[in-house]
Formats: C-alpha cells, sequence, structure tokens
C-alpha cells in the first residue's frame, strides 16, 4: 500500500457558498498569501489571570508557539515552494506564499474563482483542506483559500413611508454628556480601528474637527497583508462598480475615525486596512496585538455571528485571540 502523503485538517470542512457563483480556474501561476495557524500551548481559562497582567514577552514565552515547531513548519513547506513571510511566536501563526499551483499541491484545497452577489470576486473551496502527513500535529489552520465575506455593518431599516423622522446630528459634546465620558483628551494614548471598507478621506476628517472646534488627530493607515487602501482622489479614478464599492464601505470606517477623532482628538489613531475574509481578520488582530506602542483599545464595529459560513472551526481560536499587557483573554471590542 502506497504511503499517504497528506491528511485532512481536523474542521476544515468549508460548505458551498450559497452567495457565490462560480466562473472559472484559478491561474496557477497566480501568487497567493495563507496565513498558518501553528499548534502551541493550551491557552489560559478566563479566570485563570483576574487581576494579573503579562506583558508581551512573558505571554510569548507561556503561550506562543516554540520556535522549533515554526521552523520545522517552514522547513517542510520549503520542499512545496511556498515562502515563509514571517513568523510570529506570539500570535502562533505564520504567514507565507507561493503560487497557485504550489498551494494546491501544498494543502489540496481545490480553489476556484467566485463571484459573490455584490459582484466582488474571490478566491472560493469547498471541502476539506489536508496537509503533509509531516505536519500533523503542527499546524491547527491554513486560512486564505477561502475569501468570502465574514462580516458585516448594521442595516438601518428603513422607516415606513410618510413617517420618517428628521435627524438631529450629534456631535462630540452631544456622545460625551450621553454617555458620561470622562475629562480628557487622550493625549499620549494610542486608539486602534479595524477597518473593512478600502476608503479614507483625510479632508473629511479634518472638517470635521474644524466644525466642532477640536483638534485634528494624528491618523496613521496600516495596511494588513495585501489589503487596498484608497484616498478620495484615488478612489474617483476607480472604474464605477469598484467606486461604489469603496465609497458605500468606508462609511463605516470615516464614522469611526470621526467619533474618535472628537472624543480623543490628541490620541495617535492607527486605521488598521484589511480584507473582509478570514484572513483578513486574523491578520489584523496579529498586527494589533504584536503593535508597539500598545493600543488601549481596538474599535470593531463590523460582525457576524459565529455560524457564518465565512468562519471555518480552526479560524475561531485565533479570532479570539488574546491581546497581552492585560489578561491574557481579554482585548478591548466595539
Amino acid at each position: 500500500m502506497a504511503k499517504k502523503s497528506h491528511v485532512v485538517l481536523g474542521g476544515s470542512r468549508r460548505a458551498k457558498d450559497p452567495n457565490g457563483i462560480r466562473i472559472g480556474n484559478v491561474n496557477p501561476k497566480e501568487t497567493i498569501h495563507l496565513t498558518i495557524g501553528l499548534v502551541s500551548p493550551k491557552l489560559p481559562d478566563p479566570d485563570d489571570y483576574v487581576g494579573q497582567t503579562l506583558t508581551q514577552k512573558e505571554f510569548t514565552e507561556k503561550f506562543g508557539t516554540r520556535k522549533a515547531v515554526a521552523d520545522q513548519v517552514a522547513k517542510i513547506l520549503k520542499k512545496y515552494g511556498l515562502k515563509a513571510l514571517d513568523v510570529s511566536l506570539a500570535t502562533r501563526s505564520m504567514r507565507v506564499s507561493g503560487t497557485a499551483a504550489q498551494i494546491e499541491a501544498a494543502f489540496k484545497p481545490g480553489m476556484v474563482k467566485m463571484r459573490s452577489h455584490h459582484g466582488e470576486l474571490y478566491l472560493g473551496r469547498r471541502g476539506t483542506i489536508q496537509i503533509p502527513v509531516e505536519l500533523k500535529g503542527m499546524v491547527t489552520g491554513v486560512f486564505g483559500t477561502d475569501q468570502r465575506r465574514v462580516a458585516t455593518r448594521k442595516s438601518r431599516a428603513a422607516a415606513p413611508a410618510g413617517h420618517v423622522a428628521p435627524l438631529t446630528p450629534l456631535g462630540p459634546a452631544d456622545l460625551e454628556k450621553r454617555y458620561n465620558f470622562p475629562a480628557g483628551d487622550g493625549a499620549g494614548q494610542t486608539i486602534a480601528i479595524a477597518a473593512f471598507g478600502k476608503g479614507f478621506f483625510a479632508d473629511d476628517v479634518n472638517a470635521h474637527c474644524d466644525k466642532f472646534g477640536r483638534p485634528t488627530p494624528k491618523v496613521t493607515k496600516v495596511a494588513v497583508a495585501d489589503s487596498e487602501t484608497f484616498s478620495l482622489e484615488q478612489a474617483l479614478g476607480l472604474r464605477p462598480q469598484k467606486l461604489s464599492h469603496v465609497l458605500a464601505h468606508s462609511v463605516e470606517v470615516m464614522m469611526d475615525v470621526q467619533v474618535v477623532a472628537g472624543l480623543c482628538p490628541k490620541a495617535n489613531i492607527l486605521l488598521y486596512f484589511s480584507n473582509n475574509d478570514q484572513r483578513g481578520w486574523i491578520d489584523l488582530l496579529n498586527e494589533v496585538i504584536t503593535a508597539e506602542p500598545k493600543p488601549v483599545a481596538l474599535s470593531i464595529s463590523m460582525g457576524g455571528a459565529e455560524e457564518n459560513l465565512g468562519w471555518s472551526k480552526p479560524g475561531m481560536p485565533h479570532w479570539t485571540s488574546p491581546g497581552s499587557e492585560a489578561s491574557p483573554s481579554a482585548s478591548t471590542v466595539r
């Protein structure tokens, strides 16, 4: 009997995307980026570190991936032509890249080109992922072979015809009063915002702060992995369908930035742009967890239920990845 070269990765089975249509095969020469979850010590239970803190170094030593494991995984994947781009022992993962043909040989995902009902093109798959038998017990997840959308922003219910109530805009002072916001301007603090829209329009932030007499904070865009970001000028140069998509999804981004800018005008704002798929979420959280200086809060205003077909079972532990300089199981999420 021939020796098995691959084994099924537990929990990797994916159902067909009910909102997508297959439109063709993947170019075997196309470069694809993946994030690989690495086996690591068991994370603590929520009650284990109440009232205690861990530094990034302490957390990595206790719960991070062992370097020997990461080195061995990279060595095995290199045989398939995959290149390790970076390794994060603290976030228990590594990012790799390779051609579609190399990824098919390594993990047998059966990737195809898909189109969503929103008109977006993406990589998709159904069924299981297989890993080389040498990686059994070392790899917990392979993320990036299925790029279906995993989260949405809550839509406003349409008001009944003839009963449209006038909107009363709220400024920073209104929010401070209604939420009993403490005194202060956020000076010396860093606040992270997860952005799954594609656009950020600096002039809008300046106009918002000028209108309400607040200083304009420093906003730094951080592009996670292979995500795109556009200024207003760049967005206006896109084809109509892409422009419409960017503008629609930038509403949430600009709202988040302006709320933080109004309440904490002297804070440093890190605006993390990432793709709205499973790997994009994991990579974004990994970036925030290892950021220096450490953000005091992470705002995430998009979401979806755990049963969302965009998530796979191996992806859920990475979505709940712990922070550091705090309880290992805690992070600030809106």
